[in-house]
């Protein structure tokens, strides 16, 4: 750190600094800060030269450590290497359309077990409609995709209210599941070509990014950022799944918190969009294939669906 004492003494370092100094001036030079000035002028006008001291240097605040929920994970981004120079593109060119491949696991706590009962979710077979229980509201809804819109919903998945017993087992849920052939199988993941999904954590785990990845120069995009809802814990949170639509066209987000915390977080984000809000960064050489992008955005769901 260098300070600037110039602010702190003015007029004694305008005296000091010079090598002749006028007969009156030689109090102020007398009061020259010493230990802290390289040349220091004496009253008969010659210089003696002191070697300045050693920068102070000041450590930069370490990362929060990652917590217990991601003790066995290989391979781990943090939020400050979103859009680093320092991505390494290779592997994330070598993976999967998933990179880093997810990991954590959410550690067991008192009624963790009556919460993971009362949630489930997963694409309708026709890929148009997204089924939900207990992410979003109490019971089920059935979400139209290309509205937006909450089509149906169950309520009383329970008679006599929740008893540990998956909310899928229940017959009125069951039902629902097998109608709409949820969870039906994930897509094809389009743009293995030129995109991959990563991840990071950020404040000590507390927060999780999603992104896309532009392998052609490493640019990245966030496409989502966990905990949703402004009322969420801030608990570690995990990623459980990445998963794609029959069609390809949107992606399903699932967090879980961990004790204490705000059970699961759900997101659906529109692929295509966020693909093509990406190539349009990269310039002319990604011009048609950010416009193909926007023309399959206007048929899948919208981002950020919560």
């Amino acid at each position: 750190m260098k300070l600037d004492l110039t602010r702190a003494f003015p007029l004694v370092l305008a005296a000091c600094g010079s090598a002749s100094v006028p007969p009156n001036e030689e109090a102020r030079v007398s009061a020259c800060p010493t230990s802290a000035v390289g040349v220091v002028a004496s009253a008969s006008g010659s210089a003696s030269v002191r070697t300045p001291p050693p920068p102070v240097s000041i450590a930069s605040p370490s990362a929060p450590p990652t917590p217990d929920e991601y003790a066995d994970c290989k391979a781990i981004r943090r939020a400050d290497d979103l859009g680093s120079a320092t991505l390494d593109v290779a592997a994330a060119r070598a993976s999967g359309w998933l990179w880093p491949a997810k990991c954590g696991k959410v550690l067991g706590w008192l009624g963790v077990g009556m919460v993971r009962a009362a949630q489930a979710t997963g694409f309708a077979t026709d890929g148009k409609r997204f089924v939900s229980c207990g992410a979003w509201e109490a019971g089920c809804d059935v979400l139209d995709l290309g509205r937006d819109l909450v089509t149906e919903r169950v309520t009383s998945a329970w008679p006599d209210g929740p008893d540990g017993t998956p909310i899928t087992s229940t017959p009125p849920v069951k039902k629902l599941f097998q109608r709409l052939g949820a969870p039906a199988p994930q897509g094809h993941f389009p743009y293995s070509d030129d995109l991959r999904v990563s991840w990071a954590v950020g404040d000590g785990g507390h927060s999780l990014y999603v992104s896309l990845i532009l392998l052609a120069n490493g640019s990245e995009r966030v496409i989502h950022r966990f905990p949703s809802r402004a009322d969420a814990s801030l608990q570690p949170i995990v990623l459980e799944g990445v998963t794609l639509s029959p069609d390809g066209g949107v992606l399903e987000l699932d967090a879980f918190a961990a004790q204490g915390g705000m059970g699961f977080d759900v997101a659906l984000v529109n692929l295509h969009a966020e693909a093509a809000a990406l190539f349009r960064t990269a310039g002319d050489a990604f011009a048609d294939k950010a416009k193909h992008a926007e023309s399959l955005a206007h048929t899948a769901a919208p981002s950020f669906i919560e």
